[in-house]
């Protein structure tokens, strides 16, 4: 979608200019969201987050949380251990 279609948007006017940045900002989202869950390499609350290649909770590293940086464009995740 990021490739296909995010470049035909286009704006006759403010609001729609506004509908054009919500649609770029759900692409990004969304991405955000796969490949998080891709970096997650665990099942938690099945089946809302299953992995058929890691099935199994990880209990020891739960307190995890996933951080995303942009750096030159490019999506780097990060994990950040919560107390």
């Amino acid at each position: 979608m990021k490739e296909r279609y995010a470049p035909a948007l286009m704006a006759r006017n403010p609001h729609e200019l506004m509908r054009c940045i919500e649609v770029q900002s759900a692409i990004t989202v969304s991405e955000l969201h796969a490949n998080a869950s891709l970096v997650r390499t665990e099942t938690r609350f099945p089946p809302r987050h299953y992995r058929v290649d890691y099935p199994k909770q990880d209990d020891v590293n739960w307190k995890k949380s996933i951080v995303w940086q942009n750096v030159g464009g490019k999506m780097e995740y990060t994990f950040k251990v919560q107390d």
